[in-house]
Order: structure tokens, then sequence, then C-alpha cells
């Protein structure tokens, strides 16, 4: 997989060959994952492995899961709140608040807080230790 794509790049930067390149190798993948014979697992297990060692350098050439993830998902959402018109640390202090009313059991006061965050788009959603959030 890792030379026909790298191939395909260097050739004139030919990317409709270097997506070729990577789709036989998936749909291999797939086919692999779906069958149900344990009889395959020795070849599904080689083939996975090859393909596990190659899929980081593809991903680098790509530019793709450069950034950790929590990272990428937090500034993704910064931006996403930017565009809104939305203060992350007004959207923050205001989960907080909630969290410490449902601490309290002042539900009155968390439901008031939930509804003023969903009337902004905010999706608030409850975990043991504190709530997180999505937009």
């Amino acid at each position: 997989m890792l030379a026909a794509f790298t191939a395909a790049l260097r050739d004139d930067l030919n990317t409709a060959a270097a997506v070729a390149a990577l789709s036989e190798p998936l749909r291999e993948i797939n086919r692999l994952l779906e069958a149900k014979k344990k009889g395959a697992a020795a070849g599904r297990t080689a083939t996975l492995r090859r393909f596990l060692a190659d899929f980081p350098a593809v991903s680098r050439m790509l530019g793709l899961f450069a950034a950790d993830p929590e990272t990428w998902l937090l500034g993704r959402r910064a931006r996403k709140a930017a565009r809104l018109g939305l203060d992350v640390d007004d959207v923050e202090r205001k989960v907080a608040l909630r969290d410490e009313a449902r601490a309290k059991k002042d539900w009155k006061e968390a439901d008031r807080l939930r509804a003023e965050l969903s009337s902004i788009g905010v999706l608030v959603r409850d975990g043991v230790d504190r709530s997180t959030w999505t937009l």
C-alpha cells in the first residue's frame, strides 16, 4: 500500500492514483473484518499488521491525525463557538454553575441553566464528576 501510494504522489502528485492505492487495501481490510471464518485469522492478522505498519506514513503524507485528538476537538469547538458569537469562558462558567446547582440538588436552577445553554445551541452532557458540553 505504502509503495503504490508514494509512487502515485511522486508521479506529478497523481492524487487519483494515490487514493486508488488506498482503496483496494481498505476494501480488503473491510472484507477480512467482516469474515466469519476462523481459518482466515492468520491471513487477516498479516494483512492488518501490514496496513497498520503503513498507515502512519500515509496519514502523515496526507496531513491527517497530526494533532492530539483532544486538542483538535477543543480547537474545533472554540472555532464553532466563535462563529456562533459565543464566549467559551462564559459557557464554561454556566456549565460549572449548573454542576454546583446539581451538587446542591437545586434542580430548578440546574434546569434553568440547562435551558439557557440549550437556547444558545449548547448541549450539556452530565457526567459522574462533572458535565461536558458540545455545540
